[in-house]
């Protein structure tokens, strides 16, 4: 592994990359700047709230200088990946870990991210070469990293890791081409399209080997469950877009869904939906769910960008 700069807190390094360098979007308007997640997400900035949710412990993670921000990953040890927007739309990943955050940066890269880490601590992520001419997944460990890139593709992007070092995420060949998932098991790449999809995107994986994520249709997303080389897609009754972040040991999957006019989080499992909710808040991005139940994610009121949160049951 070469050597990685251990968690500098000043170099503001990062211009979104393009489309697919880490972008969950497809259409966003402004092709040099697609956030990880849809573009939709991001809102006017405002100032976060104290945010309690139903019979649950939130923690928003504030970060100074930040427009938006999103908790992706978390282990079983309760420390949470993610990655946060400057006022200059430059990305910065970040370590949330014992209530204490630490931004982290690699020089001369675009639209740097964490978004995944197992109990090892072995971290996931994206970015892109300054010239913005290929993007680059990677895993990260004490410090040091490894590029990890689907042979051929100029943007992957890993998003989740499990204890087995099983990875999932999605390629792109070319800037122009589909997005595809992937699954990275023992150094082999095997590609996860789900049935009807114009675009798959894996976004967790526990330890058994099941995966969740989304698929686009010509319309709208859905979310799904892979088990066992079965897909199932698992959207609420009544909603019409629909997403899932993670997935832990015992099954649970935390996943939003759109209903009405405004976003639901929902903690799913075995054909139920638990809602979650943080009062006043009408857009939901899910990030993952660890074996305490704990959940990573993305909040915004209807005035503000979106803030990375901490939920505990």
């Amino acid at each position: 592994m070469l050597k990685f700069p251990r968690f500098p807190k000043s170099a503001a390094v990062a211009l979104l990359a393009l489309a697919s360098v880490t972008s969950l979007s497809a259409a966003s308007p402004v092709k040099a700047k697609r956030p990880i997640l849809p573009a939709a997400a991001l809102k006017h900035h405002g100032k976060p709230a104290s945010a309690s949710a139903h019979s649950k412990s939130v923690t928003t993670i504030n970060i100074p200088g930040s427009i938006a921000s999103y908790a992706i990953g978390i282990n079983n040890k309760g420390e949470s990946v993610g990655y946060w927007y400057d006022e200059q739309f430059n990305t910065h990943g970040f370590l949330f870990s014992g209530g204490k955050f630490t931004s982290v940066d690699l020089p001369h890269t675009l639209g740097f991210s964490f978004t995944g880490i197992n109990n090892q601590g072995i971290i996931v992520g994206s970015y892109a070469n300054e010239a913005g001419t290929i993007a680059h997944g990677f895993l990260f460990y004490r410090g040091h990293y490894a590029l990890l890139d689907y042979p051929g593709a100029w943007a992957t992007q890993p998003y989740a890791i499990n204890d087995q070092g099983d990875v999932v995420g999605n390629y792109q060949i070319t800037p122009e081409s589909p997005f595809i998932g992937f699954l990275w098991h023992k150094g082999t790449f095997t590609t996860i399209t789900a049935p009807g999809a114009v675009y798959t995107f894996p976004a967790g994986i526990n330890d058994k080997g099941e995966i969740v994520g989304g698929w686009y249709d010509q319309d709208t997303s859905h979310a799904f469950l892979l088990r066992k080389g079965v897909y199932t897609t698992i959207d609420p009754k009544g909603s019409f877009s629909a997403f899932a972040g993670g997935i832990n040991n015992s099954g649970k999957i935390i996943m939003a869904a759109t209903l009405d006019v405004a976003s639901e989080l929902f903690l799913y499992s075995d054909g139920k939906y638990q809602p979650i909710t943080i009062p006043g808040a009408d857009l939901y991005i899910p990030g993952s769910i660890n074996a305490r139940g704990e959940i990573t994610g993305a909040y915004a009121f209807p005035t503000t960008s979106p803030f990375a949160f901490v939920l505990k049951p």
